[in-house]
């Protein structure tokens, strides 16, 4: 269990990744859609999760994965959330940068037809800085002026309407994964 400094320092540095992502938040907000938790893309492939899984287990005092992208002190809820639930690779057509669909998160669930996280506040970084976790909204960009943070259409922080991707288009996009990268 986290000690109320441990807590504090999460949340700074929280603040500080939305503020480096986005400097001049727009008006923006969530609309609960939970298309966040239906689509959830990230660089680590389910190989990849998985070492970092066995990693932490082996050394839960390790700080970041192999390759950077999660943070070794929440592979304990990311993976079990995302395990199997890979639906292969989607090619940003914007970018071109490959990342991999999973979803939907294990902790999504219905209340009053509304989404609803089950782990809410103990949720991880990349859920609680969403959209910029990994700061996807630059990819996002059209031009170096027009970053939308958002990858969703329909999502409260997709700031132009005119940039991002349906679930359909997401889904349309998708490759199988290599076999050296299935768990």
């Amino acid at each position: 269990m986290a000690n109320e400094d441990e807590v504090q320092k999460a949340m700074e540095e929280l603040e500080q990744v939305v503020e480096e992502a986005d400097p001049n938040p727009r008006e923006a907000h969530c609309y609960r859609s939970g298309q966040c938790c239906r689509f959830i893309l990230i660089d680590s492939s389910p190989r990849q999760l998985r070492r970092d899984y066995a990693d932490w287990n082996y050394n839960p005092n390790l700080k970041y994965s192999e390759a950077k992208a999660i943070h070794f002190d929440e592979i304990h809820l990311i993976y079990p959330m995302l395990s199997g639930r890979c639906r292969g690779k989607w090619k940003n057509p914007y970018c071109k940068t490959i990342r991999y669909v999973y979803g939907p998160c294990s902790h999504l669930h219905s209340k009053d037809d509304t989404p609803a996280c089950t782990i809410y506040e103990i949720r991880p970084r990349m859920c609680r800085a969403y959209p910029y976790y990994g700061k996807l909204e630059l990819e996002m960009s059209v031009s170096a002026q027009e970053v939308n943070p958002s990858y969703m259409k329909g999502c409260g922080f997709n700031t132009n309407s005119e940039v991002g991707f349906s679930a359909e288009e997401i889904m349309a996009g998708l490759t199988p994964l290599d076999d050296d990268e299935k768990e």
